[in-house]
């Protein structure tokens, strides 16, 4: 009777043994499964992106600075488009050399209107509209533009910070998202993006007749694509770059005045 007893419990012992390994099979997958849940949290949390940095004067400047350029030379053809009590489509080229001057020539239908020559300490622009030759000190130009060097010039047409901006005294304005200063007689701020400060979103110049004056950028990725001036009588000229060339080694900036020209002082030149 008794080995009768033990030949039963054998089958259940076995069963048992079966269902405990089952189990303790089950016990360690879910053990590995918790564990495995705890390194994916981990894993999650480290690669998840660190918040934005925030914006100060001295952030914003660094960036601006970084993406900066060093030239020796540069050319630029953009094609214009004026608004105005008329909409007119031009041709606009510009030559830099340095710091030291600036050449721009503008026309339409392959007739140039305008030319201009900057340097240093002195300004000479041609109206072939009108057959005039305006000469001009640096003083006077800054009647119509917020700048002090051709360089400037640059940075205000291509979206660049140019090392002399940096020597001004600057505030930023967080809510805003502007650094505000002066540039020459012109109160000025700039607006930046906070996803990416190195570029430059919009210009504010106010001169000090309370002339206000605005330069907008649009950007994709790196490249600039569209420049807008609005001028104080809500005048709007809308540049858009077609050729941008660095450093290049063929530079020319041709510049004679016709003989019958009439001279006239920089400050009565008009636009």
């Amino acid at each position: 009777m008794a080995r009768a007893t033990l030949r039963l419990s054998i089958p259940c012992l076995r069963a048992f043994q079966r269902h405990a390994a089952f189990l303790a099979r089950q016990a360690i997958s879910f053990t590995y499964l918790i564990a495995g849940l705890g390194c994916l949290r981990k894993i999650a949390h480290r690669s998840s992106p660190s918040p934005p940095e925030a914006l100060t004067k001295e952030i914003i400047l660094r960036h601006l600075e970084q993406a900066s350029l060093s030239l020796s030379a540069l050319r630029v053809r953009f094609h214009a488009v004026y608004e105005g009590e008329r909409k007119q489509a031009f041709q606009f080229r510009l030559a830099a050399q340095g710091d030291s001057i600036v050449w721009l020539s503008a026309g339409f239908m392959g007739f140039e209107g305008l030319r201009l020559l900057w340097r240093k300490d002195s300004v000479f622009i041609l109206n072939r509209l009108r057959q005039e030759f305006y000469v001009g000190t640096i003083d006077s130009l800054r009647m119509f533009l917020p700048a002090v060097a051709p360089s400037e010039l640059i940075g205000f047409l291509l979206g660049l910070w140019m090392p002399s901006f940096s020597q001004q005294e600057w505030k930023w304005l967080p809510t805003e998202k502007k650094l505000a200063g002066q540039l020459a007689a012109y109160q000025a701020s700039l607006q930046v993006s906070p996803e990416a400060p190195h570029h430059p979103l919009r210009w504010d110049l106010t001169s000090p007749e309370g002339e206000r004056y605005t330069i907008s950028y649009t950007w994709k990725l790196s490249s600039l694509e569209r420049v807008e001036l609005t001028l104080p009588q809500e005048e709007r000229i809308i540049l858009t770059p077609k050729e941008i060339e660095l450093n290049p080694t063929d530079l020319a900036m041709p510049f004679s005045v016709p003989s019958d020209y009439r001279q006239r002082s920089l400050s009565d030149f008009s636009w």
